[in-house]
């Protein structure tokens, strides 16, 4: 068998692209794992905030209201409302420098709300971290 020079540079060359390719996308899997582990710790005191809010006010903000309903009332809310409800002059971002979503009632935790962040790319995506089960 006769494999030139060539070849073998080529099939170097490949194998090299390869592997960089690999650790760099590892690298950046682990730079976002704690902006990640951020993100999940925020749903856990929104969360906290949402569920204090749900018991005061008799179920949670509605998707308009958002969760600015959190730190001000809504119009319709202004009467009972006795925030805010987060320890924070607003709501905070998401670790990419977004605001995070809310709907209610959720679509993937249909007997609650849904709370998510884009992510890194900010987009509605498969990167995007929510509060339902994986």
């Amino acid at each position: 068998m006769n494999i030139s020079k060539r070849t073998i540079l080529l099939i170097v060359a490949v194998v090299s692209i390869a592997a960089i390719s690999i650790t760099i996308r590892e690298s950046r899997r682990r730079a976002e794992t704690p902006k990640i582990e951020a993100a999940s710790a925020a749903f856990k005191a929104l969360g906290s905030s949402l569920k204090a809010y749900r018991i005061h006010m008799g179920d949670y903000p509605s998707t308009e209201e958002g969760l600015l309903g959190l730190v001000r009332p809504s119009e319709r809310r202004k009467e009972r409302w006795n925030g805010p409800y987060f320890d924070a002059a607003s709501v905070p971002i998401d670790p990419w420098g977004n605001p995070y979503q809310y709907r209610n009632p959720g679509t993937k935790n249909s007997t609650a709300y849904d709370l998510w962040s884009l992510g890194p790319d900010g987009v509605a995506s498969g990167d995007d971290i929510g509060n339902w089960p994986k």
